[in-house]
């Protein structure tokens, strides 16, 4: 159902050469008018054809997704009903959040510019159905468990889980 998204993060995979069969509906969602983002340490086939790529530091991607998490705290953006109904814990990894982790320190860490992570998080945010899909090459690094749970976190608390078309996807 990813053809039904409007806004798509292809977050590690390179789907033109790992998931050929899959690509199609990247490039459909595209035609109706999704924004296609991409994020990976290489320019792949994948990030040619996306509309941004952004090329993250090897290793860092956890600290991204937790800097887009922090944005959409800052801007109020949290799908409450979703968070407060479907997730375990989450006020206290926005307590987390809001001591250890910000826009500026994720744009270090990361190497993508604030006002991009800032302006992503904004776009993904405002939209639905909106996905991620998870690729497999983050978690070859340390704490790639923990990136994967940064990323499920950040398309939780849009409130893009089990939406048609929306939702973290591996």
């Amino acid at each position: 159902d990813i053809v039904k998204a409007k806004y798509i993060i292809v977050w590690g995979a390179n789907p033109a050469w790992c998931s050929m069969h899959s690509v199609k509906f990247l490039y459909e969602a595209k035609k109706r008018g999704a924004k296609l983002v991409v994020v990976d340490p290489i320019f792949t086939q994948t990030a040619a054809k996306a509309d941004v790529h952004w090329q993250v530091k090897t290793g860092t991607d956890g600290a991204l997704a937790l800097g887009m998490c922090r944005h959409l705290l800052d801007i109020g953006r949290v799908d409450r009903d979703f968070v407060d109904n479907h997730s375990h814990g989450f006020e206290e990894f926005a307590d987390y959040l809001r001591k250890n982790v910000s826009v500026d320190w994720a744009a270090r860490t990361s190497g993508i510019p604030a006002e991009e992570i800032r302006g992503v998080t904004e776009e993904f945010s405002s939209v639905s159905p909106a996905t991620v899909w998870i690729g497999y090459g983050m978690q070859r690094h340390t704490n790639g468990g923990a990136a994967v749970r940064s990323i499920d976190a950040f398309v939780a608390m849009t409130g893009n889980v089990g939406v048609e078309g929306g939702g973290a996807r591996y």
